[in-house]
């Protein structure tokens, strides 16, 4: 049994702003920034300040490597972060 599917790589392929848009609309209550990361503490403490869902956005498509992975999105649903349980449901 085959699963369709797209692979996007955010440090090579990037991260637009549509495509942040999308996943925001699909779940909005989901935190989509890793804010224990790496590239979280190293963008500036300014720029990090009160986060608006337009803030956050830009902050994402900016700093990629922000970003929880995997996401998943499948059936109108974010998945976010590896859960095997909740893959094997979905897949």
């Amino acid at each position: 049994m085959g699963v369709d599917f797209k692979f996007h790589d955010l440090r090579i392929d990037g991260l637009t702003d549509s495509l942040y848009k999308g996943w925001q609309a699909t779940d909005a209550n989901i935190g989509l920034l890793n804010r224990r990361s790496q590239t979280w503490r190293k963008i500036p403490e300014a720029e990090r300040a009160e986060l608006s869902p337009t803030k956050e956005r830009q902050l994402a498509v900016r700093y990629p490597t922000v970003v929880k992975r995997p996401i998943v999105s499948a059936a109108n649903k974010l998945y976010v972060g590896y859960d095997e349980a909740a893959w094997k449901m979905i897949l």
